[in-house]
């Protein structure tokens, strides 16, 4: 069963989820003391920075999602960028050239983040919501996914209830997962045995090598795991998985006229987000709930009656006497008396006593 109940006032989750860049005129000189700004449309929370001494700027600590991007100075046209949509760990680089005029003015431009990783070299894939929600997923548990990701497996214990993850052939003792920047691995023995459900994960990235020293610490497999957050509109969703023995297949060792085997699990539950003071404070609440009923069928070898009650009659195989090495008559072992029996050497050892 999992449930969990959030609030954000806050933007920032990891520091290496960032929008930077360079601001320039026209000529390609660095355009020092310009503002930035970064806003959420989804939330209306907003970030600002200025262009240093070399007209570079950074934006850090941001939730992943959807962003635009505003460029002032003085003398300088504003320009605006829409359409940027920011995953966990991304650090997207949008390098601009405001153009001459009146500062009232303003260019929109319409723009993705760039698909090369310029900025790092980590190894890693971002498993984003639409896969999260759609891949099959037993048990839900989210982690699976991680397979996904070049060069990394999984390893679960105790029937799926622990779950490790290794990466470039490193030992599983050294994987790391944080979820909203918290870990949430065990320190003693590092595997993960707290699962979100998987609709309440907005998306989570895989980093198999080569991640930032903010993550040191841990030499192998490192996830980063973002949480849905509310916005300035409600949203949700509620589910159901049903597995019912009545639209099973009989098993091959439950063969009619046997009862098939009863099978009731029922996994349910629901996300829902929205704001508790707009453009400022958010919440999601999440709930996910399993009940199940099972039984197996299996086969076992039972002696009859008369072999429990001694009697191996039937038996081809002489059945010998343990004490005396010698075969039973008729392969019918006798009732033993209330007196103990013992080997002659038993027999001496106790008379000489």
């Amino acid at each position: 069963m999992f449930g969990l109940l959030g609030a954000a006032t806050l933007t920032a989750q990891t520091a290496d989820t960032a929008i930077l860049g360079t601001v320039m005129d026209p000529g390609g000189a660095v355009i020092v003391g310009a503002v930035v700004t970064a806003t959420q449309p989804e939330t209306g929370v907003t970030r600002e920075t200025v262009s240093n001494a070399e007209g570079i700027y950074e934006i850090r600590y941001l939730r992943p999602g959807q962003y635009v991007l505003e460029f002032k100075a003085t003398g300088f046209r504003a320009e605006r960028r829409t359409g940027i949509v920011l995953q966990i760990n991304q650090q997207a680089r949008f390098d601009v050239r405001l153009q001459v005029g009146d500062v009232v003015e303003t260019i929109e431009v319409s723009s993705a983040a760039p698909l090369l990783q310029t900025e790092s070299a980590v190894v890693g894939d971002v498993i984003a919501q639409e896969r999260i929600v759609n891949l099959p997923l037993n048990n839900r548990n989210f982690l699976q996914l991680a397979i996904m990701t070049p060069g990394v497996r999984i390893k679960e214990e105790s029937n799926g209830e622990r779950t490790r993850v290794v990466a470039n052939g490193n030992r599983d003792i050294w994987m790391q997962v944080n979820i909203n920047g918290i870990t949430a691995v065990n320190n003693r023995a590092p595997f993960v045995n707290f699962y979100p459900s998987v609709d309440a994960i907005q998306e989570f990235k895989v980093q198999s090598s080569n991640y930032s020293a903010e993550y040191g610490g841990q030499s192998g497999a490192n996830i980063n795991v973002q949480l849905r957050s509310g916005t300035n509109a409600f949203h949700g969703s509620a589910f159901e998985f049903l597995r019912n023995d009545a639209i099973d297949a009989r098993g091959y060792f439950a063969p009619a006229p046997r009862p098939k085997p009863v099978l009731r699990r029922n996994q349910f539950g629901g996300v829902l987000a929205g704001p508790i003071e707009k453009n400022k404070l958010f919440m999601m609440v999440g709930y996910e709930g399993v009940r199940e009923k099972r039984q197996s069928a299996s086969t076992a070898i039972v002696m009859p009656l008369a072999m429990r009650d001694g009697n191996f009659s039937e038996v081809a195989t002489p059945i010998v006497d343990p004490l005396n090495r010698q075969p039973f008559p008729n392969n019918i072992i006798p009732h033993q008396s209330a007196q103990p029996r013992f080997r002659q050497s038993d027999q001496d050892l106790h008379a000489g006593s």
